[in-house]
């Protein structure tokens, strides 16, 4: 499995870990911590980064504008591993983000 280094923002990271049910689990939130104390890109592979994009797309919050932040947040990791894989960036009907 192809594992593919995207570049978070501290604020990204703290939202994943904790608006997003990535907060527990077991794997993959320890891994996202350390690379987060490391200070370097995020490195994980497809099956990760898809489980971190669906997450945030039913992250918990309550507020239309938290929503959206997330979903935006989805969007522009799917963006750069659409890039990072040189394959087509997913389309989003207009009005969702």
């Amino acid at each position: 499995m192809a594992v593919v280094p995207i570049q978070l923002t501290a604020d990204e990271l703290e939202t994943i870990l904790t608006k997003t049910e990535i907060a527990k689990t077991k794997k993959l939130r320890p891994q996202l911590e350390t690379m987060a104390l490391e200070g370097w890109g995020v490195e994980l592979d497809i099956h990760e980064w898809s489980r971190v994009i669906s997450a945030l797309c039913v992250g918990r919050t309550k507020t239309a504008a938290g929503r959206k932040h997330l979903l935006g947040m989805a969007n522009r990791i799917a963006s750069r591993l659409a890039e990072a894989l040189e394959i087509d960036p997913p389309v989003f009907p207009t009005g969702l983000i």
